[in-house]
């Protein structure tokens, strides 16, 4: 079996072209993460009853004034990765505009709320968690968005024993999330 050296350099025709080659491994944190959420990613798969999934629609767009069906299709392909079924408590947070267009659209139901200012829509779904207990309801839990506002959410579920998924649209995922299966979702 050739090593990635021979590999290269009969790829290329010459053996000089080899000894420039570098192959890039991953880092030991990089493939750690990797495993762990691979790991959670079966644990979440292989739990089963109610979900609660959190949308921050703004931060999946990538857009606070994103208009017509793209809202829409935004936040369906969240449900989407989320493995929705009916049952689950879907709650979306965004600015007013972006309510507006979510509710006069038809779509799966959630509970919609208006926020405004710097991290509104995170507090509000952080709020509505707290104040509803709804991690005591559910086995599962769904962040939609990858702000560090929802480490604490997320390390209560964790506590409680309950698998947790990050759906990402168009933004990052913070680094204190990353240790959690992370869905991406293509978005336009």
């Amino acid at each position: 079996m050739p090593t990635n050296r021979e590999t290269f350099a009969s790829n290329n025709g010459t053996a000089s072209s080899a000894r420039t080659a570098r192959i890039v491994r991953p880092s030991r944190r990089t493939a750690r993460e990797a495993r762990r959420a691979r790991t959670a990613a079966r644990r979440f798969d292989s739990v089963r009853g109610r979900s609660v999934v959190l949308i921050d629609l703004e931060n999946v767009i990538g857009d606070p004034w994103a208009t017509g069906p793209a809202v829409v299709e935004a936040y369906e392909a969240v449900l989407e990765a989320a493995g929705h079924v009916p049952g689950d408590l879907v709650v979306v947070a965004a600015n007013r505009w972006l309510c507006a267009e979510l509710g006069t659209r038809p779509h799966t139901p959630a509970q919609i709320l208006t926020a405004s200012g710097p991290d509104g829509a995170d507090l509000a779904l952080i709020g509505w968690v707290r104040e509803w207990d709804a991690l005591g309801r559910c086995g599962r839990v769904v962040v939609a968005s990858g702000d560090h506002a929802f480490a604490g959410v997320a390390a209560e579920a964790e506590r409680r024993g309950m698998a947790v998924l990050v759906v990402r649209g168009r933004g990052a995922v913070a680094g204190v999330l990353r240790h959690l299966p992370i869905a991406g979702v293509r978005i336009g």
